[in-house]
Formats: structure tokens, C-alpha cells, sequence
């Protein structure tokens, strides 16, 4: 025993040899666990991963990971590196809305812990509908409270009014609305019919200039020929302004207006009818055969003049019995005719004719008023006699009883 006092044993001997060995590399095994957290690919329970691996986690439905902080551990020797708790419970993004928008703080993110808020401002053109801020709260389901306020349109001034027009707003004054500009008859319209409710800088104003209702004109009206019109030195006319055509008087010439001696300007910018002109109209002397005009006389005639004729005695008319001169030099309608009418002979015969019709008539309506009166008088008698009878044989039947 003496001689191996003071000598080291052959275990620590061998354990001292293992320590002066090189350390193995690659010898992390189990991987470690994280709260609300798993690794993005299934490994083995027994694999063994070598020096230097990294894994990567990822958060569990409901959970998203907080931003700064390392999803990812790696083996270093034999030992898996620390992290603290990455997951968290969050609400979803915020919902976008018409008339709000998210504060610009929080746009770009996507962890919202439980608890946490967020803030939203008016949309471009809204504004708030009461003082106060917009705050929405993650709440413990998961899901945003409703948002502390509301914003409404901002409103547009009241539109100006439009001189020889009218404005009509479309739906209301708001942010976004229309309105829409028009003219009175006679005038158009210089500009933009509609105009928007639009962004400017931090207010709404209407768009684009007020349009301007400009009087409908026209330029001067045909001249013509052999006459004139009045206002003839004027350059142009204005929606219903007239203008008036007389024909040239001359001595030895005549000229009748044919057509309308006024025309006006229409909404159209145009005149509303062709010009009259200005002719020579001679229509011949009509010869009308057992007629005698009874009005209208003269030498010649001329446009629009009239005749009456009337028929000599013995003679009847055929046709109108006024004629006019018309513009073509010819009369209308077509001359009357009057054709010799029947003698007094056969107008004596008619009569007769006629009377002896008429006392046929009479005296054939006479006899069938007769026969009927008898028929009835011979019933009558009839059916007296039947209740004569009648009479006599009950009383004979009452005798006997």
C-alpha cells in the first residue's frame, strides 16, 4: 500500500486525459422551446446539430413576433444561444376607412400588443364632426374598439349666381359635389357647364371659374333684291331682335312682298325664316262667263288683290266665288263656273211632282190609322160579347141551385 501512496489514481489520470483532449464539435442536441413559438421546418428528436447551426422560429396563429427582437438561436459548441420571448399576442393592422386614415406613426407597422392604441386623422376633404382625438384600442379578443370620433365632408361655399342663367346643385355643397351652371333661352353658356368640390390646400373650394351666359347673337340678315330691310347698318343682332323688309317703291314698277315681312333671331343663333322677296305679280283680268264681280274691281291686279264674283240671274255657281292673286301671277282658286240653272216650266213640274209625293203620304197614313181604329172596336166587341155570355150562364147555374 505504501508504494502507491502519493501516486494519482488511474480514473483521475484518464479523466485528465479527456479534458486535455480537443473539444468534439457538433454536438447540440434537443432544441429549445419558446413560448407561443415553433421551429419553420419539423426536425428529428434524437438530431444533432452541428456547431454554428441556426433555427429559426416562427410565431403560432394569434401571435406575431415583436419587432426587435431575434427569432433565431444557433448552436455554439454544445450549447443552443439565448433569446428572450419573441411572440406576442397583436390585433391585425387597423381597418382603412372612407372618411379616416391611420396617423402615419403606425402605417407601416404590424404589431399591435394587446392594449396598445393607435391614433387616425381626417382624410384630405373631411373634417372632424366634433372636437376630440380618433383612437381605436387593441382589445383583449384580439379585435379594435370602435374609433373614438368621426369626420365628416367639409363643405364648399354657396355658388354664386349667374346672370341670364341659373345654378343647380346636384346632390349637396359637400366635398366631392358637383354642381351644374345653365342659360336662360337667347344665351350660351362661356365656359364649364359642371364644376367639382374640390381639394385646396387644407379647404374645399369650387373648381375651375364661374362660366358667363353670352347673348345669342346673329349677323345681319340676307338683303334682297328690289327691297331692303331696316336696321341695316348694324353689324350684328341679338337673340330676338327683328328686323323688318319693305319692298322698293318705283312709279312705273309695282313690287308686291312675298312672304313675311318680319323675321327675328332665333335661339339658335340663325333667323328663323328665309327673307321675303320682293316681285312683280300681274295676274290677267279674269273673264268669267255669266258673271259679274260684285267687288274687287280694277284695271289690273296685283298680289294678294281679291275678286268677287255673283252669278247673272237664271244661272247657278260652281266653285268658290272669291278668287286671290297669288305670287305665281295666277288666280286661286280656279276661276267659278256658272252654268244655266232649269226653266220655270220644270221647276213647276218638281213642285207638282213633290206635292202629289207628299199628299200619298198622307193619305196613305189616314187609311192604316182606320184599319187599326177598327180592329180595336171589333176586339172590344169581341170580348164583350164573350163576358155577356158568361154572365148569363152563371146566373142561369144559380137559378137551377
Amino acid at each position: 500500500m505504501g508504494a502507491w501512496a502519493g501516486r494519482p489514481s488511474a480514473a483521475l489520470l484518464w479523466a485528465l486525459a479527456l479534458l486535455a483532449l480537443p473539444r468534439v464539435r457538433g454536438d447540440c442536441s434537443t432544441l429549445p422551446t419558446f413560448q407561443n413559438a415553433r421551429p419553420e421546418e419539423n426536425y428529428d428528436a434524437n438530431k444533432i446539430f452541428v456547431d454554428g447551426t441556426t433555427i429559426t422560429y416562427r410565431c403560432d396563429t394569434g401571435y406575431v413576433k415583436i419587432p426587435g427582437k431575434s427569432d433565431s438561436v444557433t448552436c455554439q459548441g454544445v450549447e443552443w444561444s439565448e433569446i428572450p420571448q419573441f411572440c406576442d399576442r397583436s390585433c391585425n393592422a387597423p381597418q382603412q376607412f372612407l372618411t379616416m386614415q391611420l396617423n402615419a406613426t403606425f402605417i407601416n407597422k404590424n404589431y399591435f400588443p394587446i392594449n396598445s392604441t393607435v391614433t387616425f386623422v381626417c382624410r384630405p376633404g373631411h373634417t372632424l364632426s366634433k372636437f376630440g382625438q380618433l383612437i381605436s384600442t387593441c382589445q383583449e379578443n384580439g379585435t379594435w374598439s370602435s374609433v373614438s370620433g368621426s369626420c365628416k365632408k367639409k363643405s364648399c361655399p354657396n355658388p354664386e349666381s349667374l346672370d341670364n342663367g341659373r345654378v343647380e346643385i346636384l346632390t349637396d355643397i359637400l366635398f366631392g359635389s358637383q354642381i351644374e351652371y345653365s342659360c336662360e333661352e337667347g344665351y350660351t353658356l362661356i365656359g364649364d357647364s359642371k364644376r367639382l368640390c374640390e381639394i385646396a390646400g387644407n379647404k374645399v373650394v369650387w373648381s375651375g371659374d364661374v362660366p358667363v351666359c353670352k347673348v345669342i347673337t346673329c349677323v345681319p340678315p340676307p338683303n334682297i333684291q328690289n327691297g331692303e330691310h331696316s336696321d341695316a347698318d348694324k353689324d350684328l343682332f341679338s337673340y330676338g331682335e327683328t328686323v323688318t323688309y319693305r319692298c322698293d317703291s318705283s312709279v312705273r314698277d309695282r313690287f308686291s312682298l312675298i312672304g313675311s315681312n318680319t323675321i327675328f333671331c332665333d335661339k339658335d343663333g340663325q333667323w328663323n325664316t328665309m327673307p321675303p322677296q320682293c316681285k312683280e305679280v300681274r295676274c290677267e283680268i279674269p273673264q268669267v262667263d255669266n258673271a259679274v264681280p260684285i267687288s274687287g274691281f280694277g284695271r289690273s291686279y296685283t298680289y294678294r288683290d281679291t275678286i268677287i264674283f255673283e252669278c247673272e240671274k237664271g244661272y247657278i255657281l260652281q266653285n268658290n266665288n272669291k278668287i286671290t292673286c297669288e305670287a305665281d301671277n295666277n288666280w286661286s282658286p280656279a276661276l267659278p263656273v256658272c252654268y244655266k240653272g232649269p226653266g220655270i216650266i220644270f221647276l213647276i213640274v218638281i213642285t207638282i211632282v213633290i206635292a202629289l209625293v207628299i199628299i200619298t203620304i198622307i193619305i196613305y197614313r189616314q187609311k192604316n190609322r182606320k184599319k187599326g181604329k177598327s180592329a180595336t172596336i171589333s176586339v172590344d166587341y169581341k170580348a164583350s160579347s164573350k163576358q155577356e155570355n158568361h154572365s148569363e150562364e152563371s146566373r142561369y147555374m144559380v137559378s137551377e141551385n
